[in-house]
């Protein structure tokens, strides 16, 4: 078993420095992934649904507007991050471009451990 997650290891590894050094990167304007963006969407869910769950406990009901808020939000803080890259400047795009790739990579690679741990359980005993 230990033979296997050390070779998911490196075959993570590899797989991270591969994409991130293959990734294109476009010179002009660096853009919230579309990755990223659905990450920020889930945690503004989080965030919105806790926030309700709040107000319900001092008897304020918004239970039918989470989606809405959600959607929102979600947008805002998205084009507000994409606004804030639009001050990086020309000679930092590429860097700030592969930084967010890793970031997707890795984040993504969070799923990709959990399905193998559902794959290969750990041994009990």
């Amino acid at each position: 078993m230990k033979r296997h997650i050390n070779f998911f290891i490196l075959l993570s590894v590899l797989i991270v420095i591969v994409v991130a050094a293959c990734v294109p990167v476009s010179q002009g304007v660096v853009q919230l992934p579309d990755a990223l963006a659905s990450w920020i969407g889930l945690g503004v869910q989080i965030a919105v649904v806790f926030l309700f769950t709040q107000l319900a406990k001092w008897g304020l009901n918004f239970e039918g507007y989470t989606a809405q808020v959600v959607a929102s939000v979600t947008g805002a803080v998205v084009v507000f991050i994409n606004a804030l890259l639009q001050h990086v400047s020309p000679n930092l795009e590429g860097i700030v471009a592969m930084v967010f790739n890793v970031l997707v990579i890795v984040l993504g690679s969070f799923g990709t451990y959990k399905l193998y741990r559902q794959a290969y359980p750990k041994a009990r005993g």
